[in-house]
């Protein structure tokens, strides 16, 4: 994830993990609140089913509940499962290689006969979806597997707590973006016989790839 997605790897560094089966309630991967700090949960027995791709896509998808303040406004919402999915679109249609079944905007227009709009929060989708979920009540019943996100707070929380989840929130948003910094553009004349070189990139198309080596010789015929 470090190498794929370097703002998503240093953002879950700063995360407590847990690795949980068996009757635990996270039966796939979720995040919640700990303390001071938030906990990522990852279900073995899941995560045994994914393979590399997915496995990141899943961590991104994680974080995303985060980055974008899910966490803190699930509870507003009067039908939460509802939200949940709504939660799941707006941050689904970022990430590539997701598992099979993992809800999507283009499969939520289908399934709903609304040609509903990319790139819009959850609130967007929540509403749009409570509305024909009120008119079509078993609309919600292909939806039984869904992630109840119970690690998240609940309608208890007070207006103090979620000020200060957002507030570790964006803190947490902060430091990662301050240790994110852009590589310059390196000169391939100035390269010499010798040196140590890293490799980074799509080697054949067998996916992201790094490479570390010793340059041996220049402007070699191949």
């Amino acid at each position: 994830l470090l190498i794929v997605s370097p703002f998503y790897g240093i953002f879950l560094l700063s995360l407590r993990k847990e690795i949980v089966s068996g009757n635990h309630s996270v039966k796939t991967a979720a995040i919640g609140p700990n303390g001071l700090n938030f906990t990522l949960y990852i279900n073995e027995d899941f995560w045994k089913t994914l393979s590399d791709k997915e496995c990141i896509s899943v961590l991104q998808h994680e974080a995303n509940h985060l980055c974008f303040f899910h966490l803190t406004e699930h509870f507003k919402a009067s039908n939460h499962k509802l939200m949940n999915i709504a939660m799941d679109a707006s941050i689904n249609q970022y990430i590539q290689n997701l598992p099979a079944d993992c809800v999507t905007v283009e499969a939520l227009s289908k399934q709903c006969g609304k040609n509903l709009e990319l790139k819009r929060g959850a609130w967007y989708y929540y509403n749009e979806l409570l509305e024909y979920a009120n008119k079509n009540p078993k609309f919600m019943d292909q939806f039984n597997n869904i992630d109840s996100h119970d690690m998240w707070p609940g309608d208890e929380m007070s207006e103090a707590e979620r000020t200060f989840y957002d507030n570790q929130i964006k803190s947490r948003l902060k430091e990662t973006a301050e240790q994110i910094s852009i590589i310059p553009m390196g000169n391939s004349d100035e390269l010499k016989v010798g040196e140590q070189v890293v490799a980074i990139g799509n080697a054949l198309g067998y996916g992201q790839s790094v490479t570390t080596g010793i340059v041996s010789a220049k402007n070699r015929r191949l």
